[in-house]
């Protein structure tokens, strides 16, 4: 542990007063004395010990109350500061280079504070910037299609159209704010609910029977080397994992393409890779590919949140394993999902009831 240098506060209000007291009697004993010398003065003895100590304490309090004013200047400066970062101003640093101990504790607990705070707010305010950008664009096609239908001279096939167009919009839009209050929830969680140990390698082909109806429809081949392992986490987070990359891969994999899963282990970890031969992404892509709402079809032509990647980061993190993207245009991607056997917080799976 780091050894703290400085005075402590209690210490230093100790030291001014005894100081102040001794400095102001000294001198008031010391002029008393001469006077007596120089016949100035004529008490009796025991006036003499009363008279210096009550001028020491009120001259000694005195002198205390003015060091004291100029020590506690500190806190009136924090407070000031803190009562400008209460108000939303998180440019605020406060002076670290006091001799003081406990104030320079402060200021640099005040300073790592409104660091966070700056960045919890630069957070907030992209979050709700991509929220409202992503919530537009269906609400305005379900306004939109909702304005046609209601033209008199549409044909049935029009209808038909449209509404199916209104219910995708709609779809679309609650997985959207279901995927919010997933990944908002996640955000604020320190603990890995439903924490057992679960067969990985039958969950993942649990996942690709669930989405048998959108990979044969585009005739892909699944090319699977899938060990038996067990490991212990979050079975139901974990699936969402792999849902997701799944659901990616078969949505770029041009039809009769190749979706790839491979289990390899090591002691204490597993890794789970998923490849495909879709489409791929630049390297620009690769770099954002795990923020919210950061989509690399610009175009949006395939419908997505944006936020299924951020999920698997955020509940791999949870883990205290790692996801990774290797791709390249035209040549499609491999996620690689890295996970312990038995997790780093092992003890919030203990809080769980089970081990």
């Amino acid at each position: 542990m780091m050894k703290q240098n400085g005075l402590k506060l209690s210490a230093v209000f100790i030291l001014v007063n005894v100081t102040c007291s001794a400095v102001a009697f000294l001198v008031l004993f010391l002029i008393t004395s001469a006077a007596f010398q120089l016949g100035l003065l004529r008490p009796a003895p025991y006036m003499q010990v009363i008279t210096l100590v009550l001028a020491g304490f009120f001259s000694g309090s005195l002198l205390s109350a003015l060091a004291v004013k100029k020590v506690l200047a500190p806190f009136r400066r924090f407070s000031d500061e803190s009562e400008r970062i209460a108000r939303g101003d998180f440019s605020i640093r406060c002076d670290t280079h006091s001799p003081i101990l406990e104030v320079r504790q402060i200021a640099r607990n005040l300073n790592a504070m409104v660091e966070e705070l700056g960045t919890v707010e630069t957070l907030r305010e992209d979050f709700i910037a991509g929220v409202s950008h992503e919530l537009k664009t269906p609400l305005t096609a379900i306004e939109g299609y909702a304005v046609l239908l209601g033209e008199p001279d549409i044909t049935a096939a029009e209808q038909r159209q449209y509404t199916q167009e209104i219910l995708d919009s709609s779809r679309r839009l609650s997985r959207m704010v279901s995927s919010i209050l997933h990944l908002s929830s996640l955000d604020h969680c320190s603990e890995l609910p439903g924490c057992r140990e679960f067969s990985l390698d039958e969950q993942l082909r649990q996942c690709l029977l669930e989405l048998e109806p959108h990979w044969t429809r585009k005739h892909l081949e699944l090319d699977l080397e899938l060990p038996e392992v067990r490991c212990t986490g979050s079975e139901e987070l974990c699936r969402q994992i792999w849902q997701n990359l799944y659901s990616n891969a078969i949505k770029f994999t041009p039809d009769g393409g190749t979706i790839t899963t491979r289990i390899t282990t090591e002691p204490g970890w597993v890794t789970v890779s998923i490849s495909d031969t879709g489409i791929g992404m630049p390297g620009e892509v690769q770099k954002h590919i795990f923020e919210k709402f950061y989509q690399g079809d610009a175009s949006h032509s395939t419908y997505g949140t944006g936020l299924g990647l951020a999920l698997a980061k955020r509940i791999t993190d949870l883990h205290g394993g790692s996801i990774s993207v290797r791709s390249a245009p035209g040549e499609g991607s491999c996620f690689s999902v890295r996970l312990p056997v038995q997790p780093a917080s092992r003890r919030l799976c203990a809080k769980s009831g089970q081990s």
